[in-house]
């Protein structure tokens, strides 16, 4: 209780206070503030909370969000139902995208005093991205040396691995002696100057992936 002036004198003017109604003897303050989101891939569930120590009405509430930090272009997702003070509710966000970052704020209309309330600072989350379906890695290895993947020596064969999609894997090479490593396709595309310690990695395989290896014996001039 008090006038504005006499709390800033006492305890500086808390930027959380939204906004402040006084009538000579009472000050009526109210905060939002939004709990810990609950993700998935294509929804959030964010709860929503207006704290008050005086009578208050709100009128509506819920979350405005954005893909941009500065909230611009932000659509408004209001709650269901009322929001009795100091309570936490759910709003739920649909119709969102994987594996995408969405800035958030809190909102709530207050009818008694009409207040606008914004929660502060700006929050965000990340959906959950989607997971991609199971590759397969085809390996073959010509000449006289082995191909490596995943404890599984290959030569002068062919064999296919399953790897979960957008994994990655790194592939050894050891030429026989008298013989050198000639040639690392991936999906029929050269990448040997990229070898590096007889070994290659194909980052992320989100398609069926193929690697061609050839061993060439050393031929002396």
């Amino acid at each position: 209780q008090g006038t504005k002036s006499k709390y800033e004198a006492l305890y500086g003017w808390a930027t959380n206070f939204k906004e402040i109604i006084e009538d000579n003897t009472l000050v009526v303050s109210a905060t939002i503030e939004t709990g810990t989101p609950d993700i998935d891939y294509t929804s959030a569930v964010i709860p929503v909370k207006v704290s008050s120590d005086s009578d208050i009405e709100i009128a509506s509430y819920g979350v405005r969000y954005s893909i941009h930090a500065d909230m611009s272009s932000a659509t408004l997702v209001k709650g269901n139902g009322q929001l009795p003070a100091n309570t936490f509710k759910n709003v739920v966000i649909e119709d969102l995208q994987p594996g995408t970052t969405y800035y958030y704020q809190a909102f709530a209309e207050l009818t008694t005093p009409a207040l606008t309330l914004l929660s502060e600072p700006i929050a965000s989350f990340t959906t959950r991205a989607k997971e991609l379906d199971p590759c397969s890695l085809s390996i073959t290895a010509s000449g006289n040396g082995t191909a490596t993947y995943n404890g599984t020596s290959i030569r002068n064969n062919t064999y296919t691995f399953t790897v979960n999609g957008g994994a990655s894997a790194t592939i050894s090479f050891k030429p026989d002696n008298g013989y050198y490593l000639n040639t690392v396709l991936v999906n029929g595309t050269d990448v040997s100057s990229q070898v590096s310690d007889n070994q290659y990695t194909i980052n992320t395989i989100t398609a069926n992936t193929t690697m061609d290896v050839t061993f060439t014996e050393i031929v002396s001039a």
